[in-house]
């Protein structure tokens, strides 16, 4: 839960570098005031039978406020906005948040490429990889074997919030232009060790491995046949499977953090 929360702060706030502007700030407070109030009001409707005229008197106030607002921004930038057009004067039904704001998913596509190497790492390389999980350990699966986690699980989760709270003040130092304030200062080159950092990345999202080699691709013995690279810079591996001869799928791809070493071709040759 707190992993999840200090993500969404996070990547709220790489977003707001862009748009760092006060008219912005206020528009999306809006947009998620109408969002809430317009859930309130459909939990009334569908659980107890009547809307409630109050709630549906302050949407109509909300509207015209965000309408004001909407004229102080550019649609185009509002990435916490699901569809970048102005909000339509609907009825309460009609504006709830899901189609009001962006989702967490989108918001993280958009704001992975502007990461610095830290929060890539802290963040995770994908929605799945810190976020998705920590939503899975949230919500009860029947068929879900893995819910304790180790005493090693439990620390890293501890290290991951205390650096998510360390790179959050370090992205409002930075939205606030760098204001005399010696801790953030601290805290800022504590952060900035991006040449080790990039090593981490691209073991991680790229490999070292070239066409040819022998390698480990989700546990199996297999051998590398294509390598492709996705917009974010990761790097997926097809791969031929040498050894499960009852499974009817022999060729597959596997993203660079699931391939481990077996035996490079250039040793191969040399033999």
């Amino acid at each position: 839960m707190r992993i999840r929360r200090l993500l969404e702060l996070l990547i709220n706030l790489v977003l707001f570098s862009s748009t760092n502007d006060q008219a912005y700030y206020r528009h999306l407070l809006l947009l998620e005031d109408l969002a809430h109030n317009s859930g309130m009001d459909k939990d009334l409707y569908d659980f107890w039978g009547q809307s409630s005229l109050r709630i549906q008197d302050y949407t109509k106030s909300q509207i015209q406020w965000i309408h004001d607002a909407e004229s102080k921004v550019d649609l185009v930038s509002c990435w916490y906005l699901k569809n970048q057009r102005p909000i339509l004067r609907s009825t309460v039904k009609q504006l709830a948040a899901e189609n009001i704001l962006s989702s967490f998913r989108s918001r993280f596509k958009q704001a992975l490429l502007s990461l610095t190497n830290t929060e890539r790492i802290t963040c995770g390389y994908s929605y799945y990889w810190i976020f998705g999980t920590s939503s899975e350990n949230i919500h009860f699966r029947s068929s879900r074997l893995d819910n304790n986690l180790s005493l090693d699980e439990w620390r890293m989760h501890i290290q991951r919030i205390g650096l998510l709270i360390y790179l959050i003040i370090d992205r409002c130092y930075q939205i606030m232009g760098k204001p005399v304030a010696s801790q953030c200062e601290e805290i800022s080159k504590s952060l900035e060790n991006e040449a080790r950092s990039s090593s981490i990345i691209r073991d991680k999202t790229v490999g070292v491995y070239e066409l040819g080699d022998l390698v480990f691709a989700y546990g199996e013995r297999s051998k590398i046949i294509e390598i492709k690279n996705s917009p974010y810079g990761y790097r997926t591996y097809k791969v031929n499977y040498l050894d499960d001869k009852q499974n009817k799928v022999k060729e597959d791809w596997c993203p660079a953090p699931y391939i481990q070493p077996y035996q490079p071709m250039k040793i191969i040759f040399k033999k």
